[in-house]
């Protein structure tokens, strides 16, 4: 294909991106709409939107009054969200989820393995390949009907380069996901850092249209993880690294992080920190409310009997946890200096408590000095719910952006 020819195909594409993101974030309209919204021509409407009718992607849905031209009625036209099927694999402890959707991120079904660390990637992808057969073969779905396979993998990951670099323990350094899977599944595949997906899908799942907004998507559990969204795209840096609040050093002298380096916040705010900290405390005496909640039994301590103890104000569990959210706040603080975002997304079982919020926003107004941030924090709107949602949405938002095209 001449330059000429590889520029008309560019600009097709473009196009076409245009007018599935329209639908996709404002559903059904017609085409003279659309139209005016993109700027483009109505024969150039209407010459793209043919073609994507034949192919299946659109459907007209009815007629509607133009309200310009008395008795004069046009056509809406919409995304057919039953084109084909995705798949999401959310890769990280305690599970590997796997998950069968539409492109308008509805879930059709949920497969989970529970992995342990070091569980390794052959394994890994043996048990993606098995989860995957077995969610197709309940459902009556065939291979023909999947767009693709999202995944989203725990760690450090080159999106580009399809590789896990370092998970984290679950399985080695330097795996090639996306040639293994693609080879095993004989699918298209797309990866990517397992938060990242989950901010991905936090976006598209709103339908959000303003495209200049700067936001920080922040999961705090077991880890505590973060993604940069920059016009509704989320930034990964020149490295992939970009937004990781877990593994900025907030304590030099501190504990060996899990990536390897030393200080991290994870090693002070991160859930397995605070468990290993009430475990090495935990008595009867110490810690009565937690002894009791766990009926003495010191590997019931976790994340929900730390949070119910927390709640019942048992006082060296508060103290645990205060500490590690201060410490929380400090970091996010300086990303806030840093990055000057307009909200603040968070997600994750710590901010599904009432209490954990009003505590941070204390901790703010107390002790940083800075109400002006309790503005710009806002939980998911899809707490629990976006590792399932956000590895689909690797594939979705690809399709939608290329004009139908992976």
């Amino acid at each position: 294909m001449d330059i000429k020819g590889r520029n008309m195909e560019s600009i097709k594409i473009i196009n076409r991106g245009e007018i599935l993101k329209i639908l996709y974030n404002n559903g059904q309209m017609s085409r003279k709409r659309i139209a005016e919204l993109i700027g483009l021509t109505s024969a150039a409407i209407t010459v793209n939107v043919k073609e994507m009718i034949e192919e299946g992607l659109i459907v007209e849905i009815g007629e509607v009054e133009d309200t310009k031209r008395a008795g004069r009625k046009e056509i809406n036209i919409d995304i057919n969200y039953k084109y084909k099927y995705v798949i999401g694999v959310c890769i990280e402890q305690p599970d590997i989820i796997i998950t069968l959707g539409r492109l308008n991120l509805d879930i059709v079904d949920v497969y989970r393995v529970p992995v342990q660390k070091g569980v390794g990637y052959r394994k890994a992808i043996e048990i993606i390949k098995d989860g995957i057969s077995i969610i197709l073969n309940r459902n009556s779905i065939e291979r023909k009907d999947i767009l693709g396979v999202g995944v989203g993998v725990i760690g450090e990951v080159d999106s580009t380069l399809g590789v896990s670099k370092n998970s984290f323990g679950i399985i080695e350094k330097n795996v090639p996901i996306k040639e293994e899977l693609e080879k095993s599944l004989n699918m298209k595949v797309y990866i990517d850092n397992n938060v990242r997906t989950l901010a991905l899908g936090e976006i598209l799942s709103s339908r959000d249209n303003s495209n200049n907004e700067s936001l920080l998507f922040i999961k705090y559990g077991f880890g505590v993880g973060s993604a940069i969204i920059i016009d509704n795209k989320i930034y990964s840096g020149n490295n992939n690294k970009a937004g990781e609040i877990g593994h900025t050093i907030v304590y030099p002298d501190g504990l060996e992080c899990r990536c390897g380096k030393q200080g991290c916040l994870e090693t002070i705010a991160s859930m397995w920190v605070v468990v290993d900290r009430l475990q090495k405390i935990y008595s009867k005496d110490k810690t009565p409310i937690l002894y009791e909640i766990t009926s003495g039994n010191i590997y019931d301590i976790n994340k929900d009997t730390v949070l119910v103890a927390y709640e019942l104000k048992d006082d060296l569990v508060v103290g645990v946890v205060d500490e590690a959210l201060y410490y929380f706040c400090l970091s996010l603080e300086n990303y806030i200096s840093l990055f000057d975002p307009s909200r603040i997304i968070l997600y994750g079982s710590m901010f599904e408590k009432d209490i954990i919020i009003e505590k941070i926003k204390n901790i703010f107004v107390e002790k940083i000095k800075d109400d002006a941030v309790i503005e710009k924090l806002q939980r998911s709107k899809n707490n629990g719910q976006l590792e399932k949602i956000g590895p689909i949405s690797i594939v979705v938002d690809r399709f939608i952006s290329n004009g139908g095209y992976l």
